[in-house]
């Protein structure tokens, strides 16, 4: 990288917000926020409920053979 490429690149860049602080969302970028939120709970309460029925028929198996 030549000295003018170095300081072409430095003068472009936008700043950087203090740590630990971000702007707030746009509507569309809470509505997707909200819809992974909801999609992560929707595929942990699922895999929960197929792993409760597993449990569930084990148990049943179990309970039955003598």
């Amino acid at each position: 990288m030549r000295y003018y490429e170095i300081i072409e690149t430095a003068a472009t860049r936008r700043p950087r917000p203090p740590a630990g602080t971000k702007p707030p969302l746009t509507p569309e970028q809470a509505r997707r926020a909200a819809e992974r939120r909801n999609d992560a709970q929707r595929k942990l309460r699922d895999e929960n409920l197929r792993h409760s029925a597993k449990v569930g028929d084990i148990q049943a198996k179990l309970s039955q053979s003598p």
